[in-house]
């Protein structure tokens, strides 16, 4: 703490940051507090990831066994997953998903 001749607080700091400004240098303290508010907790549920499980699991409730085996164990596919740096073009009517149930362009 900077003793009371040199320094004095800064007003209008937030939170519970405390500033002084000491014969024109600036010292910035910010305390973090042990616990996380209510309101933080609450952005960060907001920024996370939603969950997908239950599309994932309504999903592979719907499978059919060997679906799209054709392609996966087709030669074209196999040799493009065998050959690294390599690119594999699919081309077909964009509205008949033969490989997944439902597409999203």
């Amino acid at each position: 703490m900077p003793p009371a001749s040199t320094g004095f607080n800064t007003a209008h700091t937030s939170g519970s940051a405390q500033v002084y400004n000491i014969n024109g240098d600036l010292i910035n303290h910010a305390y973090e507090k042990d616990s996380t508010s209510d309101r933080d907790v609450r952005i960060y549920q907001w920024l996370a990831a939603p969950d997908s499980s239950g599309n994932f699991h309504a999903a592979r409730k719907k499978h059919h066994d060997k679906t799209g085996a054709w392609f996966i164990e087709g030669r074209e596919y196999v040799n493009w997953k065998d050959r690294p740096d390599s690119a594999l073009w699919i081309y077909g009517i964009r509205e008949s998903c033969a490989i997944l149930r439902q597409c999203r362009y």
